[in-house]
Parts: structure tokens; C-alpha cells; sequence
């Protein structure tokens, strides 16, 4: 194979591989990309955004909720509650948080 096609295929997979990251400026948007993605059931696409997320806005405890709805959907509820309670570090004061947290913890007892 030609060494000028190996360069034009792996060039191309890398752009491919950073236009799916997206340009998300603002939280909301690669929100909306998660929903987008578990409504149409690609739930690895989902948990990659959510990591974007969390790697990108780490402040943000809206991107360990979600991966906590997403685990707990799945019922997978120790990954869940590992999630939940990475968000009630980042908000302690949600009540939100706090009820999923118990939630885990009845279909966990």
C-alpha cells in the first residue's frame, strides 16, 4: 500500500475521531448530546459524553447524575451509587441527589 494513503487514512480517522467530541462551549450542549444518545439507546456513546463532561466541567455534578440515571436504568446500581455519590461531592446541598442516593440504597439493602 502506498505510504501517502496510509497518511490520508489515519489523518482521516483522527478528524473523524475529533469531530465526534463535538464542540461543546457550554455544559448544556453536551448535555443535550447525552440525552440525544440515550434516547436513541447508544448508551457507550452516552458514557463517553458523560466523561467529556466530567473531564471538561468537573465542577459540574450534572455529569455524574446522568451516568447515575444511565447505570441505574441499566440496574447497575454499586456503579450507580458510585456516581450519585461523586455528584454529592460536587453539590452536598441537592435534594435531588440525596433522594437517588437513597434510592440506590433500597434496591441495594
Amino acid at each position: 500500500m502506498n505510504v501517502r494513503i496510509v497518511i490520508f487514512l489515519i489523518l482521516g480517522m483522527i478528524l473523524t475521531l475529533s469531530a465526534q467530541d463535538g464542540d461543546y462551549a457550554a455544559p448544556e450542549d453536551l448535555i443535550r448530546a447525552v440525552e440525544e444518545a440515550v434516547g436513541g439507546e447508544y448508551y457507550e456513546r452516552a458514557l463517553d459524553l458523560i466523561s467529556l463532561g466530567k473531564e471538561r466541567f468537573p465542577g459540574d455534578s450534572r455529569f455524574p447524575v446522568l451516568a447515575g440515571r444511565l447505570y441505574e436504568e441499566q440496574r447497575l446500581f454499586n456503579l450507580a451509587l458510585e456516581e450519585y455519590s461523586g455528584a454529592l461531592e460536587l453539590d452536598g446541598d441537592s435534594p435531588g441527589i440525596r433522594y437517588q442516593l437513597s434510592r440506590i440504597h433500597g434496591y441495594l439493602d
